[in-house]
């Protein structure tokens, strides 16, 4: 029965390879300055920006490089035990509350706290902990939680929490998460005037000239990235092949060509029936796309992406 499966299953050190190398979003260079711009009223009068985008569009991978550039510039740890902690990535569950949001903020900091500890008590813990520490900016990652059914019942709360936290600790924040997170802000509006500055990350399209020259950029990035040969991914046909695959999403397209790698025959490399298959092994919604778009005729394609002529 063992040559059924692998005894010793492991991910090809190329994929590894592959996925620590950066994509970048055509996005990235705005995303980074405008975070910086936020950065820079710590201290001071702190502002907010929500910076939102689709799941996969590379929301995440812009604000661990944003900190990781930071950090390694002035030669500081981007994850300290003790002293000075710059910037911190949290981030929001589907339930979270204000207790849950300012333990997990008290624990990044290294402090543990009760468990009976009060919300009032976890806040002037927290304020005196991100003064100590001498945080500078705080990034809390899917804050569209909020705007789900269970999360608008802790979103008045929150709310004043973060008003708070920015108010007496003088530390600006950066609230990430899908287009839903905008909505959060509707019936806040302390939080609409903190946070009147926004940022977002759009899918990748073939919507004009332009745009399609992004996408083919991101393909090529991809390519020069893949230390497996590789049939060409950043051809006319192949753009319309990945955007029916990935709605546009940079995060889903090299799941698909990382999946690819690990598949692939590599005395061949990467086949056009290998990134069908790694379609498959990755689509997350089995009635969407209603073809396999690396298997399937380029006009067939075209048509469920409605661009047939």
């Amino acid at each position: 029965m063992s040559n059924l499966i692998s005894l010793n299953p492991q991910r090809r050190s190329e994929a590894e390879q592959f996925l620590n190398s950066r994509i970048a979003h055509p996005g990235f260079r705005a995303a980074l300055l405008n975070i910086n711009r936020i950065h820079a009223t710590k201290g001071f009068s702190a502002r907010g920006m929500m910076f939102v985008g689709d799941t996969g569009v590379g929301k995440t991978t812009i604000l661990k490089c944003y900190r990781d550039i930071y950090c390694t510039e002035n030669q500081l740890e981007t994850k300290p035990k003790r002293g000075k902690y710059p910037i911190v990535l949290t981030r929001l569950n589907s339930n979270s509350g204000s207790r849950s949001f300012l333990r997990n903020l008290c624990q990044k900091l290294g402090v543990k706290p009760p468990s009976k500890e009060t919300v009032n008590d976890l806040e002037t813990r927290a304020i005196t902990l991100l003064k100590k520490r001498e945080v500078e900016l705080v990034m809390v990652d899917e804050f569209h939680h909020l705007a789900s059914r269970d999360g608008r019942k802790n979103l008045d709360s929150v709310g004043d929490l973060l008003k708070n936290l920015m108010d007496l600790a003088q530390v600006p924040f950066v609230l990430v998460g899908t287009l839903k997170a905008l909505t959060v802000l509707d019936g806040h509006p302390e939080l609409q005037r903190r946070f009147a500055a926004s940022t977002r990350l759009d899918n990748l399209n073939l919507s004009t000239d332009e745009e399609a020259d992004k996408f083919s950029k991101i393909l090529s990035a991809c390519q020069r990235n893949c230390a497996v040969p590789s049939v060409t991914l950043s051809s006319p046909a192949m753009l319309e092949r990945f955007l029916l695959a990935s709605r546009g999403r940079i995060g889903t397209i090299t799941n698909i060509i990382e999946t690819a790698i690990n598949f692939c025959d590599m005395t061949v490399g990467i086949t056009m029936d290998d990134l069908a298959e790694a379609f498959d092994f990755c689509r997350s919604e089995p009635r969407y796309p209603k073809c396999n778009p690396f298997s399937a005729p380029i006009r067939v394609v075209k048509t469920e992406l409605g661009r047939a002529k």
